[in-house]
């Protein structure tokens, strides 16, 4: 079956450990909705050289809800205040492609 992964880049609206405690309830409060719609992993990277620097990475196992999702005015704004300017966001779909 094909997986989605959800990448969202961008630069923390502050410093990541006042980030980390706004990020968190928004993530917590919206798992049960993401996992129920097919999201199985949130995972968060910050930039090994610049902290401020952040990679979001969502794993769904359907696309049916992804725009939905993302796309619901309450989660965009308490989203967007993460972020010092809107963040990029892309999907990518799995692949046949050798991997390990």
């Amino acid at each position: 079956e094909p997986h989605y992964v959800v990448v969202v880049r961008g630069t923390l609206a502050g410093a990541p450990e006042e980030i980390q405690a706004q990020h968190d309830p928004i993530a917590s409060g919206g798992e049960a909705m993401a996992s129920a719609l097919g999201d199985v992993a949130h995972v968060v990277y910050l930039g090994r050289s610049d902290d401020h620097e952040v990679l979001f990475v969502d794993v769904w196992t359907s696309d049916d809800a992804i725009e939905a999702f993302y796309g619901n005015p309450d989660f965009q704004a308490a989203f967007i205040t993460l972020f010092a300017a809107p963040p990029n966001v892309a999907v990518f779909e799995s692949n046949d492609w050798h991997q390990w």
